[in-house]
C-alpha cells in the first residue's frame, strides 16, 4: 500500500473512502493479475547460499491448483476472474491515487 499511498498523513473521511476503494481494487489486481515468485528451497553452497524459486504464477492460479479448495469455491473465484478487466482495474487504481493526492493538495 505504501507504494501507492506514500507516507503522508490522511485524516479525512473522504480520504478514508478513497483508500478503502483503492485497497479493494489493489487486492483484486494483485491476486488475479500479478504473478509472484515463490521460494521453493534454499541451497547452501560453501559459504554462499542459492535460492531456487518456483515458476511465476498469480495467487489465483496457485489456489486453483490446490486440492484442499472445493470446486464450488474455485467456480466462484473463476467467476470473479472472468468479470475483471486488468486494464480497467489498473486505470481505476491510478485514478484513485490521483484523486487521493488531489485531496492532499486541497488542504
Amino acid at each position: 500500500m505504501r507504494k501507492y499511498l506514500g507516507y503522508w498523513c490522511y485524516d479525512t473521511y473522504e480520504q478514508l473512502e478513497i483508500i478503502n476503494r483503492l485497497n479493494a481494487n489493489l487486492s483484486l489486481y494483485s491476486n488475479y493479475f500479478q504473478p509472484i515468485m515463490k521460494l521453493k528451497e534454499k541451497v547452501k553452497i560453501g559459504s554462499r547460499g542459492k535460492r531456487i524459486y518456483d515458476e511465476h504464477r498469480t495467487p489465483f492460479a496457485r489456489v486453483l491448483e490446490r486440492k484442499e479448495i472445493s470446486e464450488d469455491q474455485k467456480q466462484k473465484l473463476k467467476a470473479i476472474y472472468t468479470s475483471l478487466n486488468s486494464k480497467q482495474l489498473l486505470k481505476e487504481i491510478n485514478d484513485l491515487v490521483d484523486l487521493l493526492f488531489k485531496t492532499l493538495t486541497r488542504k
